[in-house]
This record gives structure tokens, sequence and C-alpha cells, in this order.
């Protein structure tokens, strides 16, 4: 039975305690079937001390210390077993607890992180793409437009000819000014 325990006091954390409440679960193939299936991990539950534990739980019991709380254990190629302990009310060991993890794991979170590398690359240059593009629709466009107008003028000193020039900002008052 895996328990916890809260003490009851008032909804803001002090006061006198009140009481302590209680609660329990069965640790039973049901709760140990419904718990791989949320998790998606392979989970082994196995109680200490309510009967005999095989002797390589027993042996892996040895190795797991304050010191050392998990053990990792390659199960075959794709398989990595990790094993450790869930203390009792005692505060000993009560709950052998190993999981199959799969070894690709590590494998798949490097394909993220270089996947999400070329995927910022891409968008920068997608952003100076677009960066480019408006600035010379914007600004360099128009200021060649300009330039040629003004070079026509000093090659030909025609003084008449007028640039139509929509816009109203800098550019475009330049653009207007420079037919005068």
């Amino acid at each position: 039975m895996l328990t916890a325990s809260r003490p009851i006091v008032h909804s803001n954390g002090e006061g006198p305690i009140a009481g302590t409440m209680i609660v329990g679960r069965w640790l039973d193939e049901a709760f140990t079937q419904s718990f791989k299936e949320m998790s998606l991990v392979n989970v082994r539950l196995h109680p200490i001390g309510e009967k005999e534990l095989p002797l390589k739980d027993v042996q892996l019991l040895k190795q797991l210390t304050p010191a050392t709380p998990y053990n990792f254990e390659a199960v075959d190629d794709e398989m990595l077993r990790v094993s450790s302990t869930f203390p009792g009310i005692s505060s000993r060991a009560a709950l052998l607890v190993q999981v199959d993890v799969p070894r690709d794991i590590s494998a798949r979170g490097r394909y993220a992180l270089l996947l999400m590398r070329w995927l910022a690359i891409l968008a920068g240059f997608m952003i100076l793409f677009l960066v480019t593009t408006a600035l010379r629709r914007m600004v360099t466009g128009p200021l060649g437009e300009l330039t040629r107008h003004v070079t026509s003028i000093g090659q030909k000193s025609d003084l008449a000819s007028i640039v139509p020039s929509p816009r109203s900002d800098e550019v475009g008052t330049l653009t207007a000014n420079s037919a005068r």
C-alpha cells in the first residue's frame, strides 16, 4: 500500500494542527498496469519485505544506498533499466521501483535540438530576406530613382522633368522638391 499524510491546518498553512489526513492506495497489478499506460514506460513495483525477492533484486538492493540511490543497467541495445527504492512509513526502503526507458530518448533530444537549430537559422535567413526586400522597396529603390532623375537633370539641364512621387515621407518630399 502506498500512503501519504498531511497535517490538517488552516488554508494559509498556519495555526494549530487539527488532525492528520491519511490517504492510501493499493499497489496492485491494476494500478501498475494503469501507471504503465499513463507513463508509456514499463514499470515494475516490488514490495520489499512482504514476500521473498528474487536473488538479483536482493543484490540490487545492496547496491542502492543513500549515496547511490539509482542504478542504471543496460537491458539490451534499446532499453535501459533504472532502479531505485521508495521509502515506507519507517523511512526505510519499502518499495523497489524499476523502470525500463528507451535508450534512444537522449538521441531524440539531440535530434530535436539539431532540428531546432537549423529551423532557427532558416528563420533568420527568411527574416533577412524579408527585411532586405522591404528596404529595397521602400528606401533604396526610390532613392535610386531619385538619383537617376537628378543625374538626368544634371546631364540634360532639363529642369522641367518631374518624377511623380506618391510618397508622403522624407524620400517623397525630397523627390517632389528636386523638380523645383
